[in-house]
Protein backbone atom coordinates (compact mmCIF):
# COMPACT_ATOMS: atom_id res chain seq x y z
CA UNK A 1 0.00 0.00 0.00
CA UNK A 2 0.90 3.81 -0.57
CA UNK A 3 0.75 6.26 2.43
CA UNK A 4 1.38 9.67 1.83
CA UNK A 5 1.47 12.15 4.91
CA UNK A 6 2.26 16.25 4.90
CA UNK A 7 4.61 16.30 1.37
CA UNK A 8 5.49 19.01 0.18
CA UNK A 9 8.13 19.83 -2.30
CA UNK A 10 10.26 23.55 -2.79
CA UNK A 11 11.48 23.95 -6.54
CA UNK A 12 13.51 27.25 -6.36
CA UNK A 13 11.68 29.55 -4.65
CA UNK A 14 8.00 27.89 -5.24
CA UNK A 15 6.43 25.22 -3.67
CA UNK A 16 5.23 22.85 -5.81
CA UNK A 17 3.38 20.97 -4.14
CA UNK A 18 1.39 21.71 -0.27
CA UNK A 19 0.65 19.24 2.68
CA UNK A 20 -0.13 16.45 0.05
CA UNK A 21 -1.82 13.87 1.93
CA UNK A 22 -3.62 10.41 0.68
CA UNK A 23 -3.33 6.76 0.86
CA UNK A 24 -3.96 4.22 -1.57
CA UNK A 25 -4.57 0.41 -1.20
CA UNK A 26 -2.83 -2.61 -3.34
CA UNK A 27 -4.49 -3.64 -6.29
CA UNK A 28 -6.38 -0.01 -6.47
CA UNK A 29 -6.45 2.16 -9.35
CA UNK A 30 -5.20 5.77 -9.17
CA UNK A 31 -5.69 8.92 -11.90
CA UNK A 32 -4.51 11.81 -10.66
CA UNK A 33 -5.67 15.32 -13.27
CA UNK A 34 -4.34 19.17 -13.34
CA UNK A 35 -4.00 21.47 -15.34
CA UNK A 36 -0.07 22.38 -16.51
CA UNK A 37 1.62 23.20 -13.67
CA UNK A 38 -0.72 21.82 -11.09
CA UNK A 39 1.95 19.52 -9.75
CA UNK A 40 1.09 16.21 -11.69
CA UNK A 41 4.75 15.74 -12.78
CA UNK A 42 6.21 16.53 -9.47
CA UNK A 43 4.29 14.22 -7.22
CA UNK A 44 4.63 11.25 -9.58
CA UNK A 45 8.16 11.74 -9.63
CA UNK A 46 8.23 11.45 -5.62
CA UNK A 47 5.93 8.20 -5.53
CA UNK A 48 8.16 6.58 -8.00
CA UNK A 49 11.03 7.11 -6.03
CA UNK A 50 12.75 9.88 -8.36
CA UNK A 51 12.46 12.88 -6.34
CA UNK A 52 13.19 13.52 -2.80
CA UNK A 53 10.12 15.76 -0.97
CA UNK A 54 11.37 18.67 0.98
CA UNK A 55 9.37 17.20 3.79
CA UNK A 56 6.61 14.51 4.44
CA UNK A 57 6.55 11.24 4.43
CA UNK A 58 6.20 8.54 1.08
CA UNK A 59 5.57 5.30 2.39
CA UNK A 60 5.16 2.18 0.00
CA UNK A 61 4.38 -1.68 1.58
CA UNK A 62 5.08 0.49 5.14
CA UNK A 63 8.82 1.58 4.21
CA UNK A 64 9.69 4.99 3.61
CA UNK A 65 10.96 5.31 -0.05
CA UNK A 66 13.67 7.57 1.18
CA UNK A 67 15.58 6.19 3.69
CA UNK A 68 18.66 4.23 3.62
CA UNK A 69 18.01 0.79 2.38
CA UNK A 70 14.98 1.14 0.19
CA UNK A 71 16.38 0.65 -2.88
CA UNK A 72 14.82 -3.03 -2.82
CA UNK A 73 11.31 -2.13 -2.29
CA UNK A 74 12.07 0.28 -5.61
CA UNK A 75 12.19 -2.24 -7.69
CA UNK A 76 8.82 -3.04 -7.04
CA UNK A 77 8.12 0.19 -8.97
CA UNK A 78 7.84 0.89 -12.65
CA UNK A 79 8.00 4.99 -13.51
CA UNK A 80 6.87 5.96 -17.51
CA UNK A 81 8.09 9.47 -17.37
CA UNK A 82 5.81 11.80 -20.51
CA UNK A 83 8.55 12.10 -22.56
CA UNK A 84 10.90 9.24 -23.69
CA UNK A 85 14.18 8.55 -22.02
CA UNK A 86 15.63 6.02 -24.69
CA UNK A 87 19.05 4.89 -25.99
CA UNK A 88 18.87 5.71 -29.87
CA UNK A 89 21.88 3.53 -30.71
CA UNK A 90 19.78 0.65 -29.49
CA UNK A 91 17.41 -1.59 -31.29
CA UNK A 92 13.73 -1.99 -29.66
CA UNK A 93 15.10 -5.54 -29.11
CA UNK A 94 18.53 -4.57 -27.30
CA UNK A 95 16.51 -1.62 -25.24
CA UNK A 96 14.05 -4.02 -23.94
CA UNK A 97 17.10 -6.82 -22.99
CA UNK A 98 18.65 -3.60 -21.47
CA UNK A 99 15.50 -3.32 -18.99
CA UNK A 100 15.36 -6.97 -18.41
CA UNK A 101 19.15 -7.00 -16.84
CA UNK A 102 18.24 -3.72 -15.16
CA UNK A 103 15.06 -5.69 -13.38
CA UNK A 104 17.65 -8.28 -12.16
CA UNK A 105 16.25 -10.79 -15.28
CA UNK A 106 19.38 -12.50 -16.42
CA UNK A 107 18.54 -16.10 -17.68
CA UNK A 108 18.47 -16.49 -21.56
CA UNK A 109 15.12 -18.40 -21.43
CA UNK A 110 13.66 -15.60 -18.98
CA UNK A 111 14.84 -12.90 -21.04
CA UNK A 112 13.81 -14.13 -24.30
CA UNK A 113 10.78 -14.98 -23.02
CA UNK A 114 9.86 -11.56 -21.25
CA UNK A 115 10.71 -9.52 -24.40
CA UNK A 116 8.41 -12.04 -26.37
CA UNK A 117 5.59 -10.97 -24.71
CA UNK A 118 6.24 -7.37 -24.43
CA UNK A 119 6.53 -7.68 -28.44
CA UNK A 120 3.74 -9.16 -29.32
CA UNK A 121 1.59 -7.61 -26.27
CA UNK A 122 2.47 -4.03 -28.01
CA UNK A 123 2.40 -5.12 -31.51
CA UNK A 124 5.85 -3.87 -31.51
CA UNK A 125 7.32 -7.38 -33.45
CA UNK A 126 7.98 -6.41 -37.12
CA UNK A 127 9.74 -2.89 -35.61
CA UNK A 128 12.07 -5.49 -33.16
CA UNK A 129 15.55 -4.89 -35.23
CA UNK A 130 15.26 -1.06 -35.82
CA UNK A 131 17.23 1.14 -34.06
CA UNK A 132 15.04 3.50 -31.73
CA UNK A 133 16.83 6.85 -33.62
CA UNK A 134 14.98 5.78 -36.35
CA UNK A 135 11.64 5.33 -34.56
CA UNK A 136 8.98 8.14 -34.57
CA UNK A 137 8.34 9.97 -31.26
CA UNK A 138 4.59 7.97 -31.03
CA UNK A 139 6.43 4.62 -30.83
CA UNK A 140 9.52 5.51 -28.82
CA UNK A 141 6.41 6.55 -26.53
CA UNK A 142 4.81 3.12 -27.18
CA UNK A 143 7.90 1.32 -26.03
CA UNK A 144 8.36 3.71 -22.85
CA UNK A 145 4.57 2.79 -21.82
CA UNK A 146 5.71 -0.90 -22.78
CA UNK A 147 9.06 -0.95 -21.07
CA UNK A 148 7.04 -0.71 -17.80
CA UNK A 149 5.37 -4.10 -17.75
CA UNK A 150 9.03 -6.04 -17.61
CA UNK A 151 9.53 -7.93 -14.81
CA UNK A 152 5.96 -7.99 -13.08
CA UNK A 153 6.17 -4.40 -11.29
CA UNK A 154 3.46 -4.43 -8.42
CA UNK A 155 3.23 -0.89 -8.95
CA UNK A 156 3.25 1.49 -11.80
CA UNK A 157 3.30 5.06 -12.41
CA UNK A 158 2.32 6.80 -15.66
CA UNK A 159 2.36 10.40 -16.41
CA UNK A 160 0.46 11.35 -19.41
CA UNK A 161 0.99 7.52 -20.97
CA UNK A 162 -0.83 8.92 -24.06
CA UNK A 163 -0.44 12.06 -24.75
CA UNK A 164 2.00 11.84 -27.94
CA UNK A 165 -0.48 8.84 -29.39
CA UNK A 166 -2.76 9.89 -32.17
CA UNK A 167 -6.76 8.80 -31.23
CA UNK A 168 -6.82 5.17 -32.96
CA UNK A 169 -2.97 4.03 -31.06
CA UNK A 170 -3.97 6.19 -27.86
CA UNK A 171 -7.55 3.72 -27.56
CA UNK A 172 -5.11 0.85 -28.22
CA UNK A 173 -2.35 2.07 -25.32
CA UNK A 174 -5.40 2.43 -23.32
CA UNK A 175 -7.24 -1.24 -23.57
CA UNK A 176 -3.59 -2.65 -23.02
CA UNK A 177 -3.24 -0.43 -19.84
CA UNK A 178 -6.99 -1.15 -18.93
CA UNK A 179 -6.42 -5.00 -19.78
CA UNK A 180 -3.67 -4.88 -17.36
CA UNK A 181 -4.90 -3.14 -14.36
CA UNK A 182 -6.43 -6.11 -12.60
CA UNK A 183 -2.79 -7.31 -12.27
CA UNK A 184 -1.41 -4.43 -10.40
CA UNK A 185 -1.39 -1.40 -8.42
CA UNK A 186 -1.27 2.18 -10.47
CA UNK A 187 -0.76 5.51 -10.78
CA UNK A 188 -1.67 7.57 -13.87
CA UNK A 189 -1.25 11.29 -14.39
CA UNK A 190 -3.23 13.32 -17.14
CA UNK A 191 -4.71 16.98 -17.82
CA UNK A 192 -7.40 14.80 -19.96
CA UNK A 193 -10.10 13.64 -17.58
CA UNK A 194 -11.25 11.20 -20.02
CA UNK A 195 -7.95 9.13 -19.61
CA UNK A 196 -7.81 8.16 -16.35
CA UNK A 197 -11.66 7.70 -15.83
CA UNK A 198 -11.32 5.30 -18.64
CA UNK A 199 -8.90 3.19 -16.32
CA UNK A 200 -9.09 4.10 -12.62
CA UNK A 201 -11.36 3.38 -9.62
CA UNK A 202 -10.22 6.78 -7.86
CA UNK A 203 -9.63 10.25 -9.23
CA UNK A 204 -7.46 13.04 -7.33
CA UNK A 205 -7.92 16.61 -8.72
CA UNK A 206 -4.31 19.09 -8.33
CA UNK A 207 -4.67 22.70 -8.18
CA UNK A 208 -1.93 24.77 -8.00
CA UNK A 209 0.09 21.58 -6.00
CA UNK A 210 -3.08 20.88 -3.55
CA UNK A 211 -5.55 18.39 -3.42
CA UNK A 212 -8.91 19.91 -4.69
CA UNK A 213 -11.10 16.38 -4.63
CA UNK A 214 -9.65 12.91 -4.06
CA UNK A 215 -12.68 10.72 -4.42
CA UNK A 216 -14.08 7.45 -6.14
CA UNK A 217 -15.48 8.45 -9.55
CA UNK A 218 -19.15 7.30 -7.92
CA UNK A 219 -18.48 9.35 -5.38
CA UNK A 220 -17.05 12.41 -7.15
CA UNK A 221 -20.28 13.71 -8.26
CA UNK A 222 -22.32 11.98 -5.95
CA UNK A 223 -20.91 13.28 -2.61
CA UNK A 224 -18.76 16.56 -4.05
CA UNK A 225 -21.41 18.10 -6.38
CA UNK A 226 -24.64 17.84 -6.03
CA UNK A 227 -25.93 19.92 -8.77
CA UNK A 228 -28.27 19.23 -11.98
CA UNK A 229 -27.48 21.41 -15.47
CA UNK A 230 -30.29 22.69 -17.58
CA UNK A 231 -29.22 22.96 -20.62
CA UNK A 232 -31.38 24.90 -23.33
CA UNK A 233 -30.94 25.62 -26.95
CA UNK A 234 -33.57 29.03 -27.82
CA UNK A 235 -33.61 31.24 -31.30
CA UNK A 236 -33.74 34.36 -29.60
CA UNK A 237 -32.59 37.74 -28.49
CA UNK A 238 -29.61 36.95 -25.73
CA UNK A 239 -30.58 39.78 -23.45
CA UNK A 240 -34.49 39.19 -23.52
CA UNK A 241 -33.95 35.82 -22.78
CA UNK A 242 -31.63 36.81 -19.65
CA UNK A 243 -34.65 39.02 -18.52
CA UNK A 244 -37.25 36.47 -18.71
CA UNK A 245 -34.90 34.14 -16.63
CA UNK A 246 -33.22 35.34 -14.44
CA UNK A 247 -35.11 36.07 -11.44
CA UNK A 248 -36.01 32.67 -11.03
CA UNK A 249 -35.10 32.03 -7.38
CA UNK A 250 -34.03 28.25 -8.05
CA UNK A 251 -31.30 29.10 -10.39
CA UNK A 252 -27.94 28.65 -8.73
CA UNK A 253 -26.07 29.72 -11.88
CA UNK A 254 -27.09 31.14 -15.62
CA UNK A 255 -25.00 31.36 -18.14
CA UNK A 256 -26.31 32.24 -21.74
CA UNK A 257 -23.96 32.58 -24.92
CA UNK A 258 -24.97 32.65 -28.60
CA UNK A 259 -23.77 29.49 -30.48
CA UNK A 260 -21.79 29.11 -33.51
CA UNK A 261 -25.08 27.74 -35.57
CA UNK A 262 -26.61 31.39 -34.24
CA UNK A 263 -29.31 30.51 -31.69
CA UNK A 264 -28.68 30.85 -27.97
CA UNK A 265 -27.08 28.17 -25.32
CA UNK A 266 -28.36 28.47 -21.99
CA UNK A 267 -26.91 26.65 -18.85
CA UNK A 268 -28.53 26.56 -15.62
CA UNK A 269 -26.80 24.62 -12.87
CA UNK A 270 -29.59 23.75 -10.29
CA UNK A 271 -29.83 21.82 -6.67
CA UNK A 272 -30.38 18.23 -7.51
CA UNK A 273 -33.80 18.50 -5.90
CA UNK A 274 -35.36 21.11 -8.20
CA UNK A 275 -36.68 20.65 -11.79
CA UNK A 276 -37.75 24.27 -13.55
CA UNK A 277 -38.23 23.00 -16.85
CA UNK A 278 -41.85 24.02 -16.34
CA UNK A 279 -41.55 27.34 -15.69
CA UNK A 280 -38.59 27.71 -17.60
CA UNK A 281 -40.64 26.34 -20.81
CA UNK A 282 -43.45 28.97 -19.34
CA UNK A 283 -41.39 32.42 -19.02
CA UNK A 284 -39.58 31.49 -22.53
CA UNK A 285 -43.16 31.24 -24.22
CA UNK A 286 -44.73 34.53 -22.34
CA UNK A 287 -41.52 36.04 -24.62
CA UNK A 288 -42.91 34.31 -27.56
CA UNK A 289 -39.25 32.45 -28.56
CA UNK A 290 -38.97 29.03 -29.83
CA UNK A 291 -37.03 26.73 -27.72
CA UNK A 292 -35.41 24.11 -29.97
CA UNK A 293 -34.51 21.92 -26.93
CA UNK A 294 -34.03 21.14 -23.44
CA UNK A 295 -32.53 18.65 -21.20
CA UNK A 296 -31.79 18.25 -17.57
CA UNK A 297 -28.25 16.34 -16.36
CA UNK A 298 -26.18 15.95 -13.95
CA UNK A 299 -22.64 17.91 -13.35
CA UNK A 300 -20.14 15.19 -14.67
CA UNK A 301 -16.96 14.89 -13.32
CA UNK A 302 -15.61 15.94 -16.56
CA UNK A 303 -17.74 19.64 -15.98
CA UNK A 304 -16.47 19.65 -12.30
CA UNK A 305 -12.83 19.51 -13.24
CA UNK A 306 -13.42 22.00 -15.96
CA UNK A 307 -14.33 24.62 -13.48
CA UNK A 308 -10.43 24.25 -12.64
CA UNK A 309 -9.79 25.60 -16.44
CA UNK A 310 -11.44 29.40 -15.83
CA UNK A 311 -10.55 31.72 -13.15
CA UNK A 312 -11.66 29.80 -10.55
CA UNK A 313 -15.00 31.94 -10.24
CA UNK A 314 -18.51 31.79 -10.16
CA UNK A 315 -21.05 34.10 -11.45
CA UNK A 316 -24.57 34.23 -9.78
CA UNK A 317 -27.33 36.66 -10.88
CA UNK A 318 -24.06 39.38 -11.70
CA UNK A 319 -22.11 38.79 -8.54
CA UNK A 320 -18.58 36.78 -8.69
CA UNK A 321 -18.12 34.69 -5.73
CA UNK A 322 -14.35 33.52 -5.61
CA UNK A 323 -14.81 30.13 -4.83
CA UNK A 324 -11.48 29.41 -3.17
CA UNK A 325 -11.65 32.35 -0.50
CA UNK A 326 -15.40 32.74 -0.86
CA UNK A 327 -15.33 36.27 -0.60
CA UNK A 328 -17.83 37.87 -2.74
CA UNK A 329 -17.06 40.66 -5.67
CA UNK A 330 -19.35 43.00 -7.74
CA UNK A 331 -18.44 44.29 -11.02
CA UNK A 332 -14.33 43.41 -10.05
CA UNK A 333 -14.28 45.18 -6.22
CA UNK A 334 -14.94 43.50 -2.77
CA UNK A 335 -18.28 43.73 -1.78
Amino acid sequence: MYRVSKLSKIVGKKEVLKDIEFSMENGERLGIVGLHSSGKTVLLEILAGVLKPTSGIVEYQYTNLYQQGATAIRSDISYVPSSSILYPYLTVEEYFELICNLKNIVHRKEIEEEIKNILERFRLFEIRQKKISKLTRTLKQKINVAQALIGNPKLIIMDEPTSLFEPTLSAEIKGIIKSISGEVSMVIASHALSEVTYVCDKIMVLDKGRIFANESKQNLNKNFYQRNILKVEIDGAEEEIRKALEDISEILKLNITRKENGHVGVMIELDKSVDIRKQVFQRLSNIHVPILDMTLEPITIEELFNKLNDTQKEVLGGKIIDIKTKRLTLGGKDE
